[in-house]
């Protein structure tokens, strides 16, 4: 997600014992640091939801939730399926954990009683690195992104509503015809030419997430950013990785006097930002032939040329602005490469999956009978029931994500009441594999199996005779599926992110001949088994596979 609401990424804690090793210097610094920014107001004691054990009160859950989330959540899931709400606490603040289409759905619903920009506040000043005096101006618009300003909340008739001209620009350049679908063929025209640096005729024999994880950022930088962008910055995206190695250190983890790396890593990263930001404004021609264009080789897409004179025209620093395009960078390559890598590997795995995704997509793609180029129709492609079932599932199975918001007064779920300044947080790790709402035909919510988001449709053809029909439809309600978060918050990326997913699929099955070998380790050794949800990644939105496929494709177009 662009401004994707990203947990921790986690190192490993082998047992209690090295906590409590590590724990020890670091617990005074968690009491105060914690207790100064999280104290809230005192309330009268009523029934609490059941509490997730604290083995160290206040410190061990803090610290192996800062540092192990997916151990954490191997702690939690089971009593929070059990109870559908759970409490523990990060230092003093409390925070609830709650499941159940039900309970999710509050957490959907606009209003002052809840703050939906806790997680982009914090990607603010930790992922972004934004100047303290900046950060505090996005901080105090309380107004919402939507049209009307949250009642109460605007202090001036000429104050200016960032978050609302933000989510304006990226709603009318990102999700919105004709904008989306030119973004999407860009996409495609680019890929197509990356693909073709493969010979026609040979086999040749790669590992498929090794290879994903510069293909599709190359096309998706040149896509959204332009070519300038990895021009001026070799190593660019084996910086991105670096950064995204260190996510949940920057975003959710220690400061950085305690672990300073992740900070130097992300500053790096964000100095080659501001290098194409730099050369962007030096280099357009504002008055030229291209001020109203689509595309163009400085900026990239109209999105980033918009965002970057919103940017601008805010008397936002180039701090600010380079941290933002660090944020976007993230939001079309993090979660997309995991999710187009599962993709593929689920559907190698399926005896006669990848032949049916081969004829699907081959429907929307024409080729041209003077040049034989092939050309795509976007929205036939995007609306092809099996392309969108496999996204749909590769997304419920594959993120591990946190909806959060912060009470910004008491309030009741579940029957219990949640203090002011508590943190309320729906993982999809248990609501994406509900069995009352996944489960269907014999085939239980951890199974891989797009046919649950598939219904036959009863029709008539153009003689008029009976047909029945394959048609996409959404299994469960939103708050029971939310990769991308909900409510006013939802990720504005999201449209890109499906285009780049199905994109990527429909093209590559459709212009390879593809064969499975074996699974390896992510440095390349054999592997015993395949690949799982990888742990390190828990809570960061899209996990990939903590092993790689290894595969011998061959052209056939």
């Amino acid at each position: 997600m662009i401004m994707g609401n990203i947990h921790i990424i986690n190192d490993r804690l082998s047992s209690v014992v090295d906590v409590r090793l590590l724990v020890i210097p670091l617990a005074i610094i968690l009491w105060i640091g914690y207790a100064a920014i999280f104290r809230t107001e005192a309330v009268d004691k009523v029934e609490e939801p059941a509490q997730l054990k604290d083995p160290i009160p206040f410190i061990f859950n803090t610290f192996q939730n800062l540092t192990n989330m997916g151990a954490f959540l191997d702690r939690a899931i089971p009593l929070l399926r059990e109870r559908k709400v759970i409490r523990f606490n990060l230092a003093l603040r409390p925070v609830y954990w709650i499941t159940g289409p039900n309970l999710v759905q509050k957490l959907f619903v606009t209003n002052s009683s809840l703050n939906s920009n806790i997680v982009p506040l914090i990607l603010i000043d930790k992922l972004w690195g934004v100047p303290k005096e900046e950060s505090k101006r996005f901080a105090d618009d309380k107004t919402g992104r939507l049209t009307s300003p949250i009642p109460g909340t605007m202090t001036s008739p000429d104050q200016k509503r960032l978050w609302h001209t933000e989510h304006q620009i990226y709603d009318k350049y990102l999700t919105q015809p004709p904008y989306s679908h030119q973004l999407g063929r860009h996409f495609f025209d680019v890929l197509a030419k990356r693909l073709d640096e493969f010979p026609t005729t040979e086999w040749t024999t790669i590992n498929l997430f090794a290879f994903m994880r510069y293909a599709i950022p190359e096309c998706a930088i040149i896509t959204m950013f332009g070519p300038r962008m990895l021009e001026l910055n070799p190593g660019l995206v084996d910086a991105l990785w670096d950064v995204d190695a260190n996510l949940g250190k920057l975003v959710w983890g220690l400061p950085s006097f305690i672990t300073p790396q992740p900070y130097k890593i992300r500053d790096g990263l964000r100095a080659m930002m501001a290098k194409y930001l730099n050369a962007a404004w030096a280099n357009f021609d504002w008055n030229g032939p291209d001020a109203d264009s689509d595309w163009d080789v400085h900026f990239g897409a109209r999105v980033s040329r918009e965002i970057a004179l919103w940017m601008k025209e805010n008397d936002l620093s180039i701090e600010t602005a380079s941290g933002h395009t660090m944020a976007r960078l993230f939001g079309i390559n993090g979660n997309s490469v995991p999710s187009v890598t599962w993709a593929m590997m689920e559907s190698l795995q399926r005896p006669g999956l990848l032949q049916d995704v081969r004829d699907e997509a081959q429907k929307a793609i024409t080729v041209d009978a003077n040049t034989r180029e092939r050309h795509i129709n976007t929205q036939k492609l995007l609306a092809s029931p099996l392309l969108q079932a496999i996204f749909q599932e590769t997304l419920r199975m594959h993120t591990s994500f946190m909806l959060t918001r912060e009470a910004r007064e008491t309030i009741s779920i579940g029957g219990y009441r949640i203090e002011k300044g508590s943190l309320i947080q729906a993982p999809t790790d248990v609501a994406h594999y509900e069995e009352a709402v996944w489960a269907i035909d014999g085939h239980p919510a951890s199974e891989f199996w797009p046919g649950r988001h598939i219904r036959l449709v009863e029709g008539k053809d153009e003689s008029g005779n009976p047909t029945t029909q394959p048609e996409f439809f959404a299994k469960a309600r939103p708050s029971s599926f939310f990769p991308f978060g909900g409510g006013n918050v939802v990720c504005p990326g999201r449209h890109f992110a499906r285009q780049q997913i199905i994109m990527s699929l429909a093209i590559i099955v459709s212009k390879f001949d593809i064969e499975f070998i074996e699974w390896t380790t992510l440095d390349g050794k054999k592997s015993d088994r395949p690949p799982r949800n990888s742990k390190d990644f828990a809570g960061t939105i899209s996990t990939p596979p903590d092993r790689d496929m290894k595969i011998r494709w061959k052209r056939r177009w």
